[in-house]
């Protein structure tokens, strides 16, 4: 009996303009729990405005939510289960402005991780 985590991307609105980040979970038996008050490792960590993260989940494409902004409680979209299984996806970090892929990391059901810089992911697709 292990401990489920997750995951949660999200976008919020400040001074204007929208900003991507993550937030680290685990699941108790009332629910998800940010981690953010145990370490300062599992704080919400926003990225680089300049940035745009696109979530796919079994090849969809996943729509954030300002959870911050609306104060709830959201489910992460990424769970890594005590097992170690995932539901595979993929999230793609693109420049805002020109929509050029910066990083590509992408896992499979198992927990498998890989991650592409720049143009690889597209190359290893091919």
């Amino acid at each position: 009996s292990g401990t489920d985590y997750g995951l949660l991307l999200g976008s919020s609105i400040g001074q204007g303009e929208s900003q991507s980040f993550y937030q680290w979970n685990r699941l108790t038996s009332t629910g998800w729990k940010s981690l953010q008050n145990k370490s300062e490792v599992f704080s919400i960590v926003h990225f680089d405005p300049r940035v745009r993260i696109e979530l796919q989940l079994d090849d969809s494409p996943f729509l954030f939510q300002d959870s911050i902004r609306e104060d709830k409680q959201v489910n992460p979209q990424i769970v890594i289960y005590s097992s170690g299984e995932t539901t595979p996806g993929k999230i793609h970090w693109r420049h805002r402005d020109t929509g050029e892929i910066l990083f590509t990391m992408t896992w499979d059901i198992f927990g498998g991780f890989k991650s592409y810089k720049g143009r690889e992911y597209n190359e290893a697709m091919r």
